[in-house]
């Protein structure tokens, strides 16, 4: 069997880019405007976990510190956090909002300076979610270890709702609010 390939001109009456062209006339042409447009909103920041994509793009839009990169190393290898103890808490219950964690932070009072080493965002700006860090004897802490809490909410007048774990010696988890001033003394691990 044959197969003959046929070539089909398409030109016939068809314009050319030659033809002289008229303008549009009585608005009916296409705008260049983005005057009803947000441009802004167009683009939003990527990051390949889904929460912090959400957040980045929602609650902490413009916030984020300038060369921080959403997608860092995590540390999270799985939970290697004895059950009980303050960091076991701060871990699973990070983990149940879809925040990333680190499965070696250390104790509680060094996550914000071993978070921060591997990229996370640490400042002392509380949000819902936060890893609030109480460095060692501060507000009751463990003189030698320090402690970890969750920001579970932050109230109108600055103090937070936390849960925590390990609390005198209880595993938990249990819930209090500190109060402004306290919260303003702490550190605070994002994502």
């Amino acid at each position: 069997m044959t197969v003959r390939a046929r070539t089909v001109r398409f030109d016939d009456g068809a314009a050319s880019r030659g033809d002289p062209r008229d303008a549009l006339t009585g608005g009916t042409g296409w705008e260049s405007s983005d005057s009803d447009i947000d441009v802004g909103a167009l683009t939003g920041l990527h990051a390949s976990n889904p929460t912090i994509r959400a957040l980045i793009n929602g609650r902490d839009l413009n916030q984020t510190p300038a060369g921080w990169n959403p997608d860092h190393e995590t540390g999270d290898r799985g939970d290697a956090y004895p059950y009980g103890q303050c960091t076991w808490w701060a871990y699973k219950r990070r983990a149940e909002l879809g925040l990333p964690t680190g499965s070696n932070l250390g104790n509680g009072g060094m996550w914000a300076d071993t978070a921060a080493a591997m990229g996370y965002w640490v400042d002392s700006t509380p949000r819902p979610g936060d890893a609030a860090v109480f460095a060692p004897g501060q507000y009751g802490a463990d003189g030698w270890a320090g402690h970890v809490a969750v920001v579970e909410k932050v109230n109108d007048d600055h103090s937070i709702l936390i849960s925590e774990a390990n609390v005198n010696g209880q595993v938990g988890p249990f819930q209090r609010t500190l109060p402004a001033d306290q919260a303003k003394g702490l550190r605070y691990v994002h994502y």
